[in-house]
């Protein structure tokens, strides 16, 4: 028989220890009116006290009085709902009864003497459910029944299980290792020009080497970029090095990220990269001293319309194999609505690698500081195409280049209209020309101490009006 204690914890009433032949209540026991019906009232002679009853002698014998069991229970809440705990009172003498209590008839008691008695005939139904009361945690609902997530991630038996510190490409260089791959195709680009002007032959090998090293390295796409923004020419350099060779390697990489942004493949990138290397190989036919001219007359623009097909000539000599490169060249200065040279093609007629480069090459023109002036921001270098040409171009490029090449590379540094000077840390999809930025230099152009990060989206009153080289730095 579990014990009485027991069985008020578990919230049943106590039992007798043998209530099987319980008396009906004499006149002794008569049940009087006080706080619990059903119970003698305890206050009245103190002789008559609890523990002179039999169904309660046990639970007496435990934890005393019921008075004694409300004062602890009052205790007990006092302590869970974190108020002070009042010291245990002394017991009155006499308990003042509830005005509008009434007395238990004779037949009520026994109709409850008869319930106490049905739950004595079943004393496993409290051991069976009181042990799984304090297993029991306290938990949020979503917490009641936890995932396991160890049987989802387990490695089949017959697959190797990757490791972590393997990296995801084995080939990965660091930045500067990444710039030299910009200085190895500018040499190649030169090298190649200077063959076709003296009549040389040349390979085309290695520009499917160095453009396949962009292509394959994490990042390489978005590191060349910033160093294509940034390169800037010294005055002797405003020649045929700056004008095509330089130019040529830009383009290149300009068309590889709209490329990407396109959704090509490895094999396409590559081709199109080496395809922008090659497109203005024809411009080694043209007199040296047309590139250093500030104001081109129309024979100047005649002669600089030839270049295509001088170009493609050239290309033809590679072989049958690289005849679609040399369409391309020949392609790259024709136009979506049929203005440009030097077939006036329209459409689907251009080959898309020509109108990739065709809008490329616009764009690093623009872009491309010169002694006499600043290139253009790559925000206003793309406004200045969708807003004076955006007609002419293929509407898919357009969007992707407005996407891909306006906003500020990461890494990249700038000046802010306050005059401090910041590196570009993150861009914002939403807002891509509003980027945050590191503090580097204050208004003076001395190095701050507190490098602290700003998002421009947060502040509307700042914003970049200038791109900063390293060499601008040191000045």
């Amino acid at each position: 028989m579990p014990r009485n204690s027991d069985i008020v914890r578990a919230g049943a009433s106590a039992l007798p220890e043998n209530s099987a032949q319980e008396a009906p209540p004499s006149e002794e026991n008569k049940p009087q009116e006080g706080l619990f019906s059903g119970v003698p009232n305890v206050a009245q002679p103190p002789h008559r006290q609890i523990n002179n009853f039999p169904m309660f002698s046990g639970l007496y014998n435990e934890i005393g009085t019921i008075a004694e069991v409300i004062d602890q229970i009052n205790r007990i809440s006092d302590f869970v709902s974190g108020r002070p705990i009042q010291p245990p009172q002394e017991q009155p003498q006499q308990y003042t009864q509830h005005p509008q209590q009434q007395p238990l008839s004779q037949e009520e008691i026994q109709r409850r003497i008869q319930q106490l008695q049905h739950l004595q005939q079943q004393p496993t139904a409290p051991q069976t459910q009181q042990p799984q009361q304090p297993q029991q945690p306290t938990a949020s609902p979503s917490q009641e029944q936890p995932q396991q997530p160890a049987q989802q991630t387990y490695t089949p038996a017959n697959q190797a299980a990757p490791k972590a510190d393997t990296p995801e490409q084995p080939d990965a260089l660091s930045e500067e290792e990444v710039e030299k791959i910009y200085e190895d195709l500018y040499q190649y680009v030169e090298g190649v020009m200077q063959a076709a002007q003296e009549g040389r032959d040349f390979s085309v090998e290695p520009a499917f080497v160095f453009i396949s090293r962009v292509v394959d390295t994490p990042k390489a796409p978005d590191i060349l970029y910033r160093r294509a923004i940034y390169t800037r020419e010294s005055g002797d350099e405003h020649s045929f090095a700056s004008s095509v060779v330089l130019h040529s390697v830009n383009v290149s990489i300009y068309a590889i990220k709209i490329g990407q942004g396109l959704s090509y493949n490895r094999n396409q990138l590559i081709d199109l990269g080496v395809s922008a290397l090659m497109h203005d190989v024809g411009m080694v036919t043209l007199p040296p001293d047309l590139f250093s001219k500030g104001q081109f007359t129309q024979h100047d623009i005649d002669m600089l319309h030839q270049h295509p097909a001088k170009g493609r000539a050239i290309l033809q000599k590679l072989g049958a194999d690289y005849q679609w490169l040399a369409e391309v060249a020949y392609q790259e200065h024709e136009r979506e609505n049929g203005s440009g040279y030097p077939q006036g093609l329209t459409g689907n007629q251009v080959h898309e690698y020509a109108k990739i480069i065709g809008v490329a090459d616009i764009y690093a023109g623009l872009t491309r500081s010169r002694p006499d002036r600043r290139g253009m921001l790559p925000f206003e270098a793309v406004k200045e195409i969708l807003q004076t040409r955006k007609q002419e171009f293929d509407p898919r490029v357009v969007r992707i280049l407005l996407k891909t090449l306006s906003a500020f590379p990461v890494g990249s540094m700038v000046k802010l209209n306050s005059g401090i000077i910041g590196r570009v840390i993150d861009t914002d999809i939403d807002s891509p020309l509003r980027p945050a930025i590191q503090i580097l230099y204050d208004i003076e152009g001395r190095p701050v101490q507190d490098k602290r990060e700003i998002r421009l989206r947060e502040h509307p009153i700042l914003h970049i009006t200038d791109t900063v080289s390293r060499e601008d730095l040191g000045r």
